[in-house]
């Protein structure tokens, strides 16, 4: 349980497999789906102006295809 609001919506784009850790990858929502931004560095004030959603990657997740559910929080 969670007091967050995890929403489930169809990944636009594929996704890559995710590492040992979980991941909150910066997205953001338009026709289609989730898209999730493709490079994932902090220090990108492009990425995070564009960001309007974190999608949540369990552990050792499998790689996602267009279509594919994931789980974003709404910014």
């Amino acid at each position: 349980v969670s007091a967050l609001d995890w929403k489930k919506a169809a990944a636009a784009g594929p996704v890559e497999v995710n590492g040992p850790r979980e991941a909150f990858l910066c997205a953001y929502e338009a026709a289609g789906g989730i898209h999730v931004i493709d490079r994932q560095q902090a220090s990108s004030q492009a990425m995070l102006a564009r960001t309007t959603c974190l999608v949540r990657r369990a552990p050792g997740a499998a790689p996602l295809e267009p279509g594919d559910e994931l789980s974003f929080l709404a910014l």
